[in-house]
C-alpha cells in the first residue's frame, strides 16, 4: 500500500515515513527541488514539484487514496511576517487533492496535523476536542481554515479526514529540523549539552504537555488504519502537564547525571514582541482517542528527555 505525504522531509515528516516504510507502506514524498528528490530511499519515492500541483496530485492519487498533510510553516514568526506562504503550504494543496480527486472521481482519507494551540488562551485544564477554538496567531488561523475545509468536504463525501491536534511534540527524529521557536524541548536540551544555560522567561508556572514523536507517529498510522477514526479530530498529548520551572529542574538534573554537566537556569523578562501563545498553559485530555483508538503515549517525559541528552550529549554540535 502506498502513502503519500505532505512535509515528509520534516521533523515528524521524516519519522512518520520511516515508520510507515518500516511496516511495509510505500511512501510518496514531495520535494520542491531536484536535491531532495534524488536522495533515493528503499520505500520511498519522491516527487519533485509544488504540493499545490493539481496535476501532480492527479498523478499520485491514481497511485494511492491516503494522504498525510503535515506541511506548513511551522515558524509563528515566518507565518506572521508571510502569510501568503504559510497558505500556500497548509491550504492550497487541500485545493488541489479536492480537485484531483473530483476528476479522478475518487474520495482521498486525509489525516491531517493540526495544533493543540488552534485553542488559544485557555481557562480550563485539561482541554478536550469539545472546547471552542480560538486561534490567535496566522499559523493557528490557517489550521482551522483547514480544519473547517475537512469537515466541510467530508460532508459532501468528497473525502474522509482525521484531524490530530498536537501538543508539544519532542524526541529524536530522522530530520533534526528546529525552528527557533518551534521544537523548543530539544532546542533546550541540545543548547545544555553545549553547556549553556537556560533562560526561562517569565515566571516559569505556565503548563505544557509535551508528547515523544514516537507516541504522535503511532497516533498517525492508528488514524490511517482505523475506520473509527474517519471524520474525527482528537487531541494527542501525553495528558499530563507539567510547569516549566519543573520542567527545566528536570533536564538539570538528568543532564548532571548523565553528562556531569551543571546546568545554570536564568530568569528573563519575556521579550517584548513575544507571541502571548507563548505564554499559555495548556494539557491536552486525551481520552477520546485512549477510548476510540486504544492510542496510549508510552515515553514519559523523564525517559524522552534521557534520551535526548545522551543523544546530544554524543552529538552537541
Amino acid at each position: 500500500m502506498k502513502i503519500a505525504i505532505t512535509g515528509g522531509f520534516g521533523y515528524i515528516g521524516s519519522a512518520i515515513a520511516s515508520a510507515l516504510i518500516n511496516l511495509g507502506y510505500e511512501v510518496i514524498r514531495f520535494s520542491p527541488s531536484k536535491v531532495g528528490a534524488e536522495k533515493r530511499i528503499n520505500g520511498m519515492t519522491d516527487f519533485c514539484g509544488s504540493i499545490s500541483d493539481e496535476e501532480m496530485w492527479c498523478e499520485i492519487l491514481q497511485f494511492t487514496d491516503k494522504v498525510i498533510h503535515l506541511a506548513s510553516i511551522t515558524s509563528l514568526v515566518k507565518a506572521r511576517d508571510n502569510p501568503q506562504k504559510s497558505l500556500e503550504f497548509s491550504i492550497k494543496p487541500l485545493n488541489a487533492i479536492e480537485k484531483a480527486s473530483k476528476r479522478l472521481d475518487i474520495c482521498p482519507q486525509i489525516v491531517f496535523a493540526s495544533t493543540a494551540t488552534v485553542y488559544g488562551m485557555v481557562e480550563s485544564l485539561p482541554v478536550n476536542e469539545k472546547a471552542k477554538t480560538a486561534p490567535i496567531t496566522i499559523y493557528d488561523k490557517h489550521k482551522i481554515i483547514v480544519e473547517n475545509r475537512l469537515i466541510a468536504l467530508s460532508e459532501q463525501g468528497r473525502i474522509s479526514y482525521t484531524t490530530l491536534r498536537l501538543s508539544n511534540v519532542y524526541g529524536l527524529s530522522n530530520s533534526d529540523v528546529f525552528t527557533s521557536d518551534r521544537g523548543v524541548l530539544n532546542h533546550v536540551i541540545r543548547n545544555v549539552a553545549r553547556k549553556k544555560p537556560i533562560i526561562m522567561y517569565g515566571n516559569g508556572l505556565y503548563t505544557r504537555d509535551y508528547v515523544h514523536i514516537s507516541d504522535v507517529v503511532s497516533a498517525f498510522t492508528l488514524a490511517l488504519n482505523n475506520r473509527l477514526a474517519n471524520n474525527k479530530i482528537y487531541n494527542v498529548g501525553s495528558g499530563k502537564g507539567i510547569c516549566l520551572i519543573d520542567l527545566f529542574g528536570l533536564i538539570k538534573k538528568i543532564v548532571y547525571d548523565e553528562l556531569n554537566i551543571k546546568v545554570e537556569i536564568l530568569g528573563d523578562k519575556w521579550p517584548e514582541n513575544e507571541f502571548e501563545i507563548n505564554k499559555r498553559n495548556f494539557t491536552a485530555d486525551i481520552s477520546k482517542i485512549k477510548n476510540e483508538l486504544s492510542w496510549t503515549p508510552k515515553i514519559q517525559i523523564n525517559q524522552g528527555i534521557k534520551e535526548l541528552v545522551n543523544y546530544y550529549g554524543k552529538h552537541s554540535f
